[in-house]
C-alpha cells in the first residue's frame, strides 16, 4: 500500500521509492536498500527470508498460495483485482489509475 503522493522514479536499473529506499537490479538479483536479496535461479525468485516465489510459465506463484497470473499486458491479482497496462496508463480493476511520465511513476 502507498500512501498518497509517494513517487516512484526509475533511473537505468534503479528504482527508487520517494521515501529514500532504492532497489537496484544487477543480472538476477535485485539488492532491497535495506539489505535484503531476491535472487533469481532458473524460474525460481528466493527471497532472502526464506520465502521463494515460483514462476511456472507466466504464472508467480507466492509462498503463501497467493497467485500472480500475467497474461500479455495484464497482471491478475488472486484477490480477482487486474492491472492493465495500455500505453503508459497503468488501470486498476477498481478504476483508479497510475500514469507514467518519462521514468516517473504517479499514483
Amino acid at each position: 500500500y502507498l500512501s498518497a503522493g509517494l513517487t516512484i522514479t526509475k533511473h537505468n536499473n534503479t528504482v527508487y521509492l520517494s521515501a529514500g529506499l532504492t532497489t537496484t537490479q544487477h543480472i538476477n538479483t535485485v539488492y532491497l536498500s535495506t539489505g535484503l536479496t531476491i535472487a533469481q535461479h532458473i524460474n525460481t525468485v528466493y527471497l532472502s527470508t526464506g520465502l521463494t516465489i515460483a514462476q511456472h510459465v507466466d504464472t508467480v506463484y507466492l509462498s503463501a498460495g497467493l497467485t500472480i497470473a500475467q497474461h500479455i499486458n495484464t497482471v491478475y491479482l488472486s484477490a480477482g483485482l487486474t492491472i492493465t497496462k495500455h500505453n503508459n496508463t497503468v488501470y486498476l480493476s477498481a478504476g483508479l489509475t497510475t500514469t507514467q511520465h518519462i521514468n516517473t511513476v504517479y499514483l
